[in-house]
């Protein structure tokens, strides 16, 4: 029995103890009930440890997601590890370049996707759909010393370098995570969550509190008639989309089969770019009228950070919809351009800090010391993100601090021509580029995509 969880994996098979016999995950090719998700991951915990991982080392996962990923992330976790998603649309060189920087102890694949990789020479490679020694290991039941500070998860983002930035990410920091998401919703008996998109970062939350996964299918998530119809189909009452990918299906399908193929989702959590006031309103117009939605900041380097109901939030369709308050454990302060002091409210770069905060970049210590700063006492990350806190503690994502250029002396913030745009009311979509070399010979081009009801030639 699990008396006192205090790692990912703790609560994992508290939950396995509380329901065994609950449908954990639903994919194409399996599906799996606690008991057996808990069992399976015990056994690949034990080879993984006999294979040489141990707390801290860095396990890559290299496939599709499907049952046979989560039962390794939580293998993995359960060894003392950290599991380090490797994205299957990375060219060759990119993939290279961050098993040599990361210097995983192992790596989980498919045969057929093992060709694309070169570990090193001690890097073992378990192709987990061929070789089923790992089932076939009894389980020992030993205390590993493990704690909440070790490392979980290692995700890679290209950050405003362009290189591949390992961010390393603590079981304290996501626990807290998960725990301020439940606090805006939890889980009942029966709910069923469609994870694809981030699907690293959201298949676990549900896991961890008695929900059911169902992984949708790479060659469905991108195509709304059959997205929908996966939704339908199954009765899904959870699913995060990025506000795109909502956009894209509400302008793809008629609003009357939207309101019947949405029509058991409960929540729905909008994340990864900015919402539009219009988006809200649309949205709102063909989900169920009891449904909850949600949208969500979140970076890789802090995890899940701010979180508002858009049901109560502003319903100008010109204004772009806040992010909300800090979640749990989450404090969040604004640098004022020019300024060197850090403020609760105002305009200017995001400072995030709290418990959800990351260790820092995978052997990057130039970066930590950019990124990761102390100031009076406490670290913060330096987010790169153009905000504005009101005197209420809400925040309201407004662009990139890199977006900022200077044209002819003037500063002037791209973000900010971008939205002007899109509140007129044939752009669906904008986005603006400096041109020119020579910096006193510089100017600006928008780019503009245009709704379908367009009155324009």
């Amino acid at each position: 029995m699990v008396s006192d969880p205090t790692c990912l994996h703790h609560f994992f098979k508290a939950q396995a103890e509380k329901t065994p016999t609950r449908l954990a995950v639903v994919s194409r090719e399996d599906e799996k009930d606690y008991s057996e998700l808990d069992r399976e991951s015990d056994a690949l915990s034990v080879y993984l440890r006999q294979h040489g991982v141990s707390p801290d080392d860095r396990v890559g996962i290299f496939m599709e997601p499907r049952a046979a990923y989560i039962v390794a992330c939580i293998g993995v976790l359960k060894a003392g590890g950290a599991f380090m998603p490797l994205a299957l649309e990375s060219p060759e060189n990119l993939l290279n370049n961050i098993l040599e920087t990361s210097k995983p102890t192992a790596i989980i694949t498919t045969e057929q996707h093992s060709k694309r990789l070169s570990p090193g020479p001690n890097t073992h490679v378990l192709l987990i759909d061929t070789d089923t020694t790992w089932r076939e290991i009894s389980v020992e039941d030993r205390h590993l010393a493990i704690s909440r500070h070790n490392l979980a998860f290692v995700p890679y983002t290209s950050g405003t370098t362009g290189d591949p930035n390992g961010v390393m990410q603590t079981h304290e920091g996501m626990i807290s995570s998960y725990f301020g998401r439940y606090d805006f919703s939890s889980y009942q008996v029966g709910d069923k969550v469609a994870c694809n998109i981030f699907f690293a970062w959201e298949f676990l939350r549900p896991l961890l509190n008695g929900g059911t996964v169902y992984v949708i299918p790479d060659d469905v998530v991108f195509l709304p008639r059959a997205l929908l119809k996966y939704i339908s189909e199954n009765g899904i009452t959870e699913m995060l989309f990025t506000p795109s990918l909502l956009q894209g299906i509400m302008n793809s399908v008629d609003a009357d089969v939207l309101r019947a193929d949405f029509k058991s989702l409960r929540v729905v959590w909008l994340n990864g770019e900015v919402v539009s006031g219009s988006l809200r309103e649309q949205a709102l117009a063909v989900l169920p009228a009891s449904v909850r939605l949600f949208n969500t900041y979140s970076i890789s380097e802090a995890h899940d950070v701010c979180t508002v109901e858009l049901k109560s939030s502003p319903s100008d369709t010109s204004e772009v919809c806040p992010v909300g308050l800090p979640m749990r454990g989450v404090k969040v302060r604004v640098l004022p351009e020019g300024k060197r002091n850090l403020a609760t409210d105002g305009t200017g770069e995001l400072y995030i800090g709290g418990l959800g905060l990351a260790r820092g970049y995978l052997g990057t210590a130039g970066m930590n010391e950019q990124k990761f700063v102390h100031v009076n006492g406490e670290r913060y990350y330096a987010s790169g993100d153009l905000v504005e806190i009101d005197h209420r503690g809400m925040v309201t994502v407004i662009g990139r601090n890199d977006s900022m250029v200077k044209i002819r002396g003037y500063t002037v913030y791209l973000g900010g021509i971008e939205e002007t745009l899109r509140r007129h009311c044939d752009v669906l979509d904008a986005a603006v580029t400096v041109e020119g070399d020579d910096p006193n010979n510089r100017w600006l081009l928008a780019y503009v995509s245009r709704k379908p009801e367009s009155t324009w030639g």
